[in-house]
C-alpha cells in the first residue's frame, strides 16, 4: 500500500516534505500531499518545521511533516504529539 510507503519513509527521516518523500518513494509532491492529507485525517502524521531552527531556508513558508510514533504501521492508533500515560 503506498500510504505504508510513506509511512515508512517517515519512519527512516522522522521529517521530510512532500518533495523529498515523492522523491523517496518514487511518486509526485502532489500525489505525496494527497497521501498525507489522508494520514493526517488519520491521526498518523502532522504538520511540523524542519527543527533545525536556522532560519536559512529560501523557500518562504517549508512544508514538513512528521509523526513521533515509533510503530507507524499499526494504522488504526493515532500518531501523538505527546506520549498518553
Amino acid at each position: 500500500m503506498i500510504l505504508g510507503r510513506v509511512l515508512d519513509y517517515l519512519a527512516a527521516h522522522r521529517v521530510a516534505s512532500p518533495t523529498q518523500i515523492a522523491a523517496g518513494i518514487g511518486s509526485t509532491p502532489d500525489a505525496v500531499r494527497g497521501m498525507l492529507g489522508t494520514l493526517q485525517r488519520r491521526g498518523l502524521v502532522r504538520a511540523a518545521g524542519c527543527g533545525a531552527g536556522c532560519r536559512q531556508c529560501t523557500e518562504p513558508e517549508l512544508e514538513m511533516y512528521t509523526c513521533d510514533r515509533q510503530d507507524l504501521h499499526q494504522l488504526a492508533a493515532p500518531c501523538r504529539a505527546s506520549p498518553s500515560r
